[in-house]
């Protein structure tokens, strides 16, 4: 699949088949997550790859904290929260910390970028749930003692949907001197 055409073509999916998805081919997706740009060239972002057990201990936390995350989501994106559309693997993605202590999001929001074209070139599909600051699911799931912040949750799987793409356009960017 050309670049563009993965670009072009992926798009959120809300709805995934129960069909259980490799370990090799989610360890392909997850070998694209090396290539994003980072501060300084170190990868300090760390993604945790979940299913059976461990994706329904998940679930239950993420249950736990719904109210919380109505309030910062909204009614509609927390609804989707309450099972991931069935989504057999869930990716916690966690940002690393620049130099300074801060989080860096920007570069494992790269890294999920190059993870969700390297998944929609494998036939997969992913979504992402991003999780209010201080959100207590990644505890109530038993494996919040990284040292990093949990940003938010990529739901894998086949899709079970072929949402439309939406109107692209370029009014989102501003040219000057062009």
């Amino acid at each position: 699949m050309e670049l563009h055409d993965a670009i072009r073509g992926s798009r959120p999916v809300r709805k995934f088949k129960p069909t259980p998805v490799p370990r090799e081919l989610m360890a392909q997706v997850m070998a694209q997550t090396a290539g994003g740009p980072t501060c300084g060239d170190d990868i300090q972002h760390e993604f945790v790859v979940t299913r059976g057990a461990a994706r329904a201990r998940i679930q239950e936390a993420v249950i736990d904290d719904i109210e919380v995350i109505r309030r910062v989501c909204g009614t509609r994106p927390a609804d989707f929260y309450l099972d991931f559309g069935g989504a057999p693997v869930l990716v916690f993605a966690y940002a690393g910390k620049l130099p300074d202590g801060r989080d860096d999001t920007l570069s494992v929001g790269m890294a999920l970028q190059n993870m969700f074209l390297g998944a929609h070139a494998a036939g997969l599909a992913t979504a992402w749930a991003a999780l209010p600051p201080g959100n207590s699911t990644a505890r109530g799931a038993g494996f919040a003692d990284n040292g990093k912040t949990l940003v938010g949750i990529v739901p894998v799987g086949f899709p079970d949907e072929a949402p439309a793409l939406g109107a692209r356009d370029d009014g989102h960017v501003r040219w000057i001197g062009y």
